[in-house]
């Protein structure tokens, strides 16, 4: 239980970073990627002939390609017009799914989708106003919420990727660039753009893809007006084109945070794929940075330099120089996160790691801890097979869970008072959290399913059944004998036994529910198509909302839910009935509808209505039988179904058939009124039930598997075993581990054994400071 107090200190902190908003400035290519899987082995051979040559052709142009770039399988590499449309062309036809990618693009939209109204970020990229590809990145970009500076226009071209992953999990990434180098030039980075920053966020990639004097003047304005800079080397950044010369000695230095690729780093450094030799030229540049600042007569920074290096492995490395406050340097190494499904899709997962590191220090994570948290983002990561972690806008339930889970991780106040940043800028103490309305196709879906398909079907089937169970007079129809036989049963009841009108509607409940409920299944189907149906009808509607979130917060009935609210539903209806059944009108006895003396006896009597189901259903149905007997079409029907009738029951018992009189038809005539107004009441209750019993179950279903998920990840308040801490570099008395602070609804690393033998050939070294 929080107190008082505890409220008040949250809401103080939540006020004072309210407004805290990080500005990020970029410039990098935008652009749309194909991903194709090519199959191998038995997979391969099970395609068709065509398909199978297709797949032929693309690979003799692929590695056509490749050879001429002097690259191979699994590298990234960028081609010219030419080359790419003859790879577009062989790939035209085969499986393919196009998303927006882009390293850049990807590790910002995350730390967008992240922070949310905390990250503002200015994107200094080209697109086309024509092109399909240029639409679906100029929309990502739109529905992320990442500003595109100059915008689409005439004569742009996005830059196009193809993503070719293999049987055995590399890819090949070959990317034409489209025009962007030359619509995008150093003249769009003005001081005013730099000045609205927090942050320059640098790929080194933009050296070999634009000319020089773009990322120098970015670097060149960042370091002046003292803007934090963030540099970062994916994979295979540098396209193989150009040598890296003496960038390294100026940007690095110059850098607060750094996020790098193993492999790459090595290349950087020309260490002949020695990450380890890397790691340290890394740890050398990075002891330079305050140095610089001071040569420069800048004041030291507040925070120490650092840096996450990713390992092939999904391993990574924590750099943090040593601070201005004398803390030495530390390094971390920060073991594999366990993989939350059985199949790991690792494409991206090296861009959500960084993405997470760089959101979690923009809110004063330390950097251990930060580290921790890039960790979690990268193990959800390996859920999706995509270029990124899914928008959450529009995303389905489970994903935009497991965003609110890794936002819960980011604040500590956000984690245990989410409504405080809410109060810090309203004064209003925990807001109702609004709800998007409804849409028209939302609508539509719940009255087409329940008040149409599922009430009118139920009222029609249990209606037929209900009839022919209680008034066909030919005792040999099935619906009939399995009537008759309930009704035995019920007799040798005491209680219904001296009560046969009782045991007679009770036998109409309990085959009027058992035959409705064949409209369960068809219910439950629907269901679970809720979602893409309300957006369907919403679109022919023309009512398609801006945010598309409002389907995945519409509760979804599962098959379970259905059938525990048909269940539920039978015991309100049987509560009902037993109720108004009470002999309520003991004093003012009136006569209902017809019934037999004795079964197939043709002697018919009035039934005497005590009850209010009497009263709602007998009466009425003897007045509108009576009503209906009159005209004479209606009585002609009846009395020839019961002359049918009994002629069936003779020659199925071999007895003589008795002629059906005047009583008889007025008896089916009755009876029918009686058992649709019986069955409208009942029915209608059954579907209400249905649907309000039924999202209740739904609503209690979902939060108990979200406990049972909390549950199921373990915090730990060890200390971080994995930390490789340089002699003085000792950990701060009180401080505990990232798992133990954060909110229990967050996904976490889990200590298994795997992770605790990667542990124990971590490496503890002391550093080496110089090259």
């Amino acid at each position: 239980m929080t107190s008082n107090g505890q409220k008040i200190a949250v809401k103080e902190k939540a006020a004072a970073s309210a407004d805290q908003t990080t500005r990020i400035l970029t410039a990098d290519l935008l652009i749309a990627d194909e991903l194709i899987a090519l199959p191998a082995g038995a997979e391969l051979a099970r395609a068709a002939p065509g398909m199978r040559d297709r797949y032929a052709r693309l690979d003799g142009v692929l590695h056509k390609i490749l050879s001429k770039k002097g690259a191979a399988t699994g590298d990234k590499i960028s081609i010219d017009a030419e080359d790419f449309k003859e790879l577009a062309l062989a790939a035209a036809g085969l499986p393919s799914k196009r998303e927006a990618g882009g390293s850049t693009a990807d590790i910002l939209t995350t730390v967008k989708h992240l922070l949310g109204d905390g990250a503002e970020i200015d994107f200094l990229g080209v697109v086309g106003a024509d092109d399909v590809h240029d639409a679906l990145i100029t929309e990502d970009l739109r529905r992320s919420g990442i500003r595109l500076d100059p915008g689409p226009f005439q004569g742009a071209r996005s830059a196009r990727s193809f993503i070719f992953t293999y049987a055995d999990g590399k890819r090949t990434c070959v990317t034409y660039p489209g025009n962007a180098a030359e619509k995008l030039n150093a003249e769009m980075v003005t001081d005013e753009r730099v000045a609205r920053s927090d942050a320059v966020f640098l790929p080194i990639s933009l050296w070999s893809k634009f000319d020089d004097t773009l990322p120098e003047a970015l670097l060149r304005s960042g370091f002046r007006q003292d803007k934090q800079i963030i540099v970062s080397m994916p994979k295979q950044a540098r396209f193989y084109e150009g040598e890296p010369g003496d960038i390294h000695k100026r940007l690095i230095p110059s850098a607060d945070v750094i996020v790098a690729d193993e492999a790459e780093l090595a290349r950087w450094y020309e260490t002949g794929g020695d990450g380890e030799r890397a790691i340290r030229h890394l740890q050398a540049e990075m002891a330079r940075r305050d140095g610089l600042r001071a040569a420069a007569g800048k004041p030291p920074r507040r925070n120490p330099a650092v840096a996450l290096v990713k390992h092939a492995n999904d391993s990574a490395t924590l750099l943090v120089a040593a601070s201005p406050d004398g803390a030495p340097a530390a390094r971390y190494e920060m073991p594999v996160p366990p993989a939350i499904s059985g199949k790991k899709h690792t494409l991206g997962v090296d861009d959500a790691m960084y993405a997470g590191f760089i959101a979690a220090l923009s809110r004063d994570v330390p950097p251990r801890k930060a580290a921790e948290f890039a960790m979690d983002v990268a193990q959800t990561k390996f859920l999706y097979d995509s270029v990124r972690i899914p928008s959450p806008v529009g995303a389905d339930t489970t994903t935009r869970k497991r965003w609110n889970d890794l936002r819960s991780g980011l604040d500590d106040a956000l984690a245990e008072l989410e409504s405080a940043i809410g109060y810090a800028k309203t004064g209003v103490d925990n807001p109702v959290d609004s709800t998007l309305p409804r849409t028209r196709g939302q609508k539509a879906f719940d009255f087409i399913l329940y008040p149409l398909l599922a009430n009118i079907g139920v009222f029609a089937l249990s209606t037929f059944v209900t009839y022919h169970s209680n008034f066909n007079q030919n005792k040999a129809n099935p619906f009939v004998k399995r009537s008759s036989w309930f009704k035995d049963q019920l007799t040798k009841v005491p209680v219904l036994a001296e009560n046969p009108k009782m045991a007679r509607n009770l036998n109409m409940i309990v085959w009027s529910f058992l035959d409705g409920s064949l409209m369960a299944p068809v219910v439950a189907a629907f269901e679970s198509k809720r979602q893409p149906i309300s957006r369907w009808i919403d679109e022919k509607l023309d009512s398609v909302p801006e945010d598309a979130s409002v389907y995945d917060k519409e509760v979804q009935r599962s098959w379970q839910d259905v059938i525990k609210a048909r269940a539920a539903t039978f015991a309100l209806v049987m509560a009902t009935y037993f109720t108004f059944n009470a002999k309520t009108f003991p004093h003012s006895a009136q006569k209902g509808i017809l019934a037999e003396v004795s079964p197939g006896s043709g002697v018919f009597e009035r039934e005497t209505v005590e009850s209010i189901n009497g009263f709602v259903f007998d009466i009425p149905g003897k007045k509108i039988g009576g009503w209906l007997t009159r005209i004479p079409s209606v009585r002609n029907w009846a009395q020839k179904l019961s002359d049918n009738q009994l002629k069936n029951m003779a020659e199925r018992t071999g007895t003589a058939a008795r002629k059906a009189t005047p009583m008889d038809a007025r008896y089916q005539i009755e009876g029918l009124v009686n058992t649709g107004l019986f069955e409208i009441v009942y029915t209608s209750l059954c579907t209400a039930g249905l649907f309000f019993i039924g999202k209740a179950f739904a609503a209690r279903r979902k939060n108990a598997e979200a406990s049972a998920d909390d549950s199921t990840h373990h915090s730990t308040n060890d200390k971080h075993p994995g930390a490789v801490i340089y002699p003085g570099a000792e950990e701060q008395p009180g401080e505990q581990s990232f798992w133990a602070e954060k909110a229990p609804a967050r996904l976490r690393l889990e200590k298994s054994g795997d992770h605790q033998q990667a542990l124990a050939k971590s490496r503890v070294e002391a550093p080496q400071v110089g090259v």
